[in-house]
């Protein structure tokens, strides 16, 4: 029988640009993983925006359930996207208490197996490999910013998994919305119940940090108002709002793109 371990969240350890190494578990995104965690289903897809954390948190699910002895596969957009979150993987391992009895694997291909389990129990793919999902059983997968891929390559690797999947297999595809609404990420969102997905959606607001000096309640535009009425919005946040979308305006020519990135719209 395979070495398999009960790990949490809070056990799993990650770096951040503000608190250093802290708990996945913890922080100022614990309450997103909660909200997540009540929700979810077998298959959930997450329009997220920037620095949300969603990424860590399915990484370290699939960390998680490769300590119990299940079969999982991550899928980057490119190979520089799969390094990143290989390193983020051994973050996690390394400051265990107890580190697991891993055997890591990385020529070309970023994979662990505990010891006495599946050599390539977990594995660390991208969207340009051809036989990403091929010839295996998955117990959980993990597609990271879908929305970004090749409209080839996201079908590609789709129709590869589906017979993949084992019959209890939990599939979280997280991304934010990329520039590009023709893809398979937004069909799948659009229409959720047909492919029997789970939505989440997390907008900027949900981060407590993004909020700046509180603008002139007199300056609100329509807009503005109209977010405040709907989503409870403060004037400090309507501040870090206004300098985003002024950064957005000046380099793309409009706010649309901060609302795309921000999870202020969906499609």
């Amino acid at each position: 029988m395979g070495t398999t371990t009960q790990l949490t969240l809070d056990m799993l350890k990650v770096r951040t640009p503000h608190n250093g190494l802290v708990s996945v578990g913890e922080g100022d995104f614990g309450y997103i993983y909660a909200d997540y965690l009540r929700n979810a289903g077998q298959r959930n897809i997450v329009w997220k925006r920037r620095q949300l954390g969603m990424t860590t948190f399915a990484l370290a699910r699939g960390f998680l359930k490769a300590a119990e002895g299940k079969t999982c596969l991550v899928v980057a957009y490119r190979s520089d996207g799969a390094d990143y979150l290989w390193d983020m993987v051994q973050t996690f391992n390394a400051n265990l208490s107890v580190p697991l009895p891993i055997k890591w694997k990385s020529n070309g291909r970023h994979r662990f197996g505990l010891e006495g389990c599946n050599p390539d129990q977990f594995e660390i793919s991208n969207s340009l490999r051809e036989a990403v999902g091929l010839g295996r059983m998955i117990d959980f997968v993990h597609l990271h910013e879908f929305a970004w891929w090749r409209r080839s390559d996201q079908e590609r690797v789709w129709r590869a998994l589906l017979p993949a999947l084992s019959h209890n297999a939990e599939i979280i595809i997280e991304s934010t919305p990329g520039d590009d609404n023709s893809g398979l990420f937004h069909d799948i969102w659009r229409n959720a119940d047909a492919y029997g997905f789970t939505r989440h959606f997390f907008p900027w607001w949900r981060n407590p940090r993004l909020v700046a000096e509180a603008v002139d309640e007199k300056t609100l535009t329509k807009a503005e108002k109209e977010l405040i009425s709907a989503q409870g919005l403060t004037l400090g946040q309507i501040g870090w709002r206004r300098k985003q979308c002024g950064k957005f305006v000046e380099q793309f020519g409009s706010e649309e793109m901060f609302k795309a990135e921000y999870g202020e719209m969906t499609v």
